[in-house]
């Protein structure tokens, strides 16, 4: 599992951990989002995981869990579309280096071959 669960408390504005198993589930999904979404590029798992990868799974959960807590509370739009946004945009970054990577070396990066933005 990609992000670190302080880092979308943070983010998020949370400090108790009585929110703890819905943020672990919502960085799951955007985990395995990011997977999906890398996955014809690199061999998975990362042996060692891209700052880049951490910092997207980080935005993302955080979109995912006030998406999920705004059917049930009032939450500011602003924020998730912010956080989706910048994820969103992250990954696509990340993934066009990866294209360029690949269309340069004419392979997919290598499993052991670690490199970040």
């Amino acid at each position: 599992m990609y992000g670190d669960i302080a880092k979308v408390k943070e983010k998020c504005k949370i400090d108790t951990a009585d929110y703890d198993n819905e943020l672990e589930t919502a960085l799951e999904e955007a985990s395995n989002y990011i997977d999906v979404r890398v996955g014809q590029y690199v061999n998975l798992p990362f042996v060692a995981v891209p700052n880049i990868i951490n910092d997207i799974a980080n935005d993302l959960a955080a979109a995912i869990w006030r998406e999920n807590r705004a059917e049930s509370e009032s939450y500011d739009d602003k924020h998730i579309i912010l956080f989706r946004s910048r994820a969103e945009a992250s990954l696509s970054f990340y993934i066009s280096l990866l294209e360029a990577k690949e269309r340069k070396k004419g392979a997919t990066l290598d499993r052991n071959e670690s490199w970040s933005v």
